[in-house]
Protein backbone atom coordinates (compact mmCIF):
# COMPACT_ATOMS: atom_id res chain seq x y z
CA UNK A 1 0.00 0.00 0.00
CA UNK A 2 1.20 3.53 -0.69
CA UNK A 3 2.28 5.75 2.20
CA UNK A 4 0.77 9.23 2.60
CA UNK A 5 2.00 12.11 4.75
CA UNK A 6 -0.26 14.73 6.36
CA UNK A 7 1.54 18.03 6.99
CA UNK A 8 -0.15 20.58 9.26
CA UNK A 9 0.34 24.30 8.78
CA UNK A 10 -0.79 27.20 10.95
CA UNK A 11 1.83 29.98 10.71
CA UNK A 12 4.47 27.24 10.83
CA UNK A 13 4.75 23.90 9.10
CA UNK A 14 4.57 20.70 11.11
CA UNK A 15 5.69 18.07 8.63
CA UNK A 16 4.54 14.49 9.03
CA UNK A 17 7.69 12.38 9.11
CA UNK A 18 5.97 9.03 9.67
CA UNK A 19 3.03 8.91 7.28
CA UNK A 20 0.41 6.21 7.09
CA UNK A 21 -0.26 3.45 4.58
CA UNK A 22 -3.64 3.80 2.90
CA UNK A 23 -5.22 1.87 0.03
CA UNK A 24 -5.72 4.87 -2.26
CA UNK A 25 -5.33 8.60 -2.85
CA UNK A 26 -9.09 8.92 -2.42
CA UNK A 27 -8.80 7.48 1.09
CA UNK A 28 -5.95 9.91 1.83
CA UNK A 29 -8.21 12.83 0.78
CA UNK A 30 -10.93 11.60 3.14
CA UNK A 31 -8.45 11.22 5.99
CA UNK A 32 -7.16 14.78 5.41
CA UNK A 33 -10.69 16.14 5.79
CA UNK A 34 -11.25 14.09 8.95
CA UNK A 35 -7.90 15.25 10.36
CA UNK A 36 -8.71 18.91 9.68
CA UNK A 37 -12.03 18.52 11.47
CA UNK A 38 -10.41 16.77 14.44
CA UNK A 39 -7.76 19.49 14.75
CA UNK A 40 -10.44 22.21 14.77
CA UNK A 41 -12.57 20.27 17.24
CA UNK A 42 -9.62 19.96 19.60
CA UNK A 43 -8.48 23.57 19.15
CA UNK A 44 -10.93 25.95 17.43
CA UNK A 45 -8.51 28.83 18.08
CA UNK A 46 -6.39 27.50 15.20
CA UNK A 47 -8.47 29.71 12.91
CA UNK A 48 -9.11 32.67 15.23
CA UNK A 49 -8.47 36.14 13.87
CA UNK A 50 -8.45 35.12 10.24
CA UNK A 51 -5.69 32.56 10.65
CA UNK A 52 -5.61 29.67 8.20
CA UNK A 53 -5.12 26.07 9.18
CA UNK A 54 -4.10 23.71 6.41
CA UNK A 55 -3.61 19.97 6.06
CA UNK A 56 -1.48 19.05 3.04
CA UNK A 57 -1.26 15.49 1.77
CA UNK A 58 1.97 14.26 0.19
CA UNK A 59 2.61 10.91 -1.40
CA UNK A 60 5.75 8.87 -0.76
CA UNK A 61 7.50 10.67 -3.64
CA UNK A 62 7.01 13.99 -1.79
CA UNK A 63 4.43 15.38 -4.21
CA UNK A 64 1.63 17.37 -2.58
CA UNK A 65 -1.60 16.40 -4.31
CA UNK A 66 -4.36 17.56 -1.97
CA UNK A 67 -4.93 20.15 0.74
CA UNK A 68 -7.69 21.20 3.08
CA UNK A 69 -7.57 24.83 4.21
CA UNK A 70 -9.85 26.43 6.78
CA UNK A 71 -9.97 30.07 7.82
CA UNK A 72 -12.30 32.10 9.97
CA UNK A 73 -13.50 35.48 8.84
CA UNK A 74 -15.68 38.05 10.60
CA UNK A 75 -18.52 39.19 8.38
CA UNK A 76 -20.02 42.58 9.07
CA UNK A 77 -23.48 43.13 7.71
Amino acid sequence: MPRYFFDLSNHHLSPDTTGVELPSADEARKQAIVLAGACLKDDPSLVDGGQTMQVRVRDDAGTTFFSVATRSQDVKG
